[in-house]
């Protein structure tokens, strides 16, 4: 952490400097957000500092458009977009990937946020075509295809939701989220069996040390989790089973 800590140093002197500094304050940003927050287990003051820093980055790129290159603003928003979503500023994150794709249609992760961000106001439909429209610009995104299945459960189709999850893992088979989501799925659908079948698969990839493990929120300690839950009706049916069992042949007996 002390190389981050000295980074951060660094950015803020930078600022100092030259508070004008467009690029001092997104690496700053992003720092903040990307590497404090997300691999502190959430640290709340740096995603609310960088957040600021989004802020006057964005306030600069307005004033300064013409010194600010489209792809250099799209990062910008779609970094500051992120972070809002991690704070539930949902409507202030929308605008943000809006303006994205205002200047870009075909950018492929501010589409693949609106849908997310659609799906958390409850705008399952609209959610649903943003996902379809993403997902034909890039057919092999694995976390695209997550989210698309997310949608459809939501709408109440787990079939079309199944079969995204399982083209996700067909392309992936380190998309743990996807592992998780089909054990979820046949739980669901009575299947305890292979609902811990699909959840073993997703904690042996997550706890493997292999590269590119896609885990999304899903944690070793959640998949456990789920499979002690998956497991206990089954334990509880079988001492069900050899009671009655017991209890019939007791009666036969008598």
């Amino acid at each position: 952490m002390a190389e981050f800590q000295l980074a951060a140093e660094s950015f803020a002197e930078a600022i100092n400097l030259e508070p004008g500094g467009f690029h001092q304050y997104h690496n700053a940003a992003n720092l903040l957000h990307f590497f404090v927050y997300d691999q502190q287990s959430g640290n709340k003051t740096a995603l609310e500092i960088s957040i600021a820093y989004y802020e006057k980055a964005i306030k600069l790129s307005d004033e300064r458009a013409s010194d600010i290159s489209p792809g250099e603003r799209i990062a910008l928003l779609n970094d500051a977009s992120l972070a809002l979503q991690k704070v539930s500023m949902i409507t202030d994150a929308m605008d943000l990937v809006q303006k994205v794709l205002e200047i870009d249609p075909k950018n492929l992760q501010a589409r693949g946020n609106l849908a997310l961000l659609l799906m958390r106001t409850g705008n399952l439909s609209q959610a649903s075509i943003e996902a379809q429209v993403a997902i034909d610009q890039n057919p092999e995104n694995v976390q695209l295809r997550h989210n698309y299945g997310n949608i459809l459960h939501a709408l109440g189709d787990a079939e079309a939701a199944k079969k995204q999850w399982q083209k996700a893992v067909e392309i992936n088979p380190l998309c743990v989220p996807s592992w998780g989501s089909l054990g979820h799925d046949e739980g669901h659908r009575g299947n305890l069996t292979g609902a811990v079948q699909f959840y073993e698969k997703a904690l042996s990839v997550a706890s493997s040390d292999l590269s590119g493990i896609i885990l999304g929120d899903e944690s070793e300690d959640s998949l456990r989790l789920q499979i002690a839950t998956a497991v206990i009706p089954m334990i509880y049916r079988s001492v069900r089973h050899i009671m009655e069992v017991r209890s019939k042949y007791k009666g036969n007996l008598e």
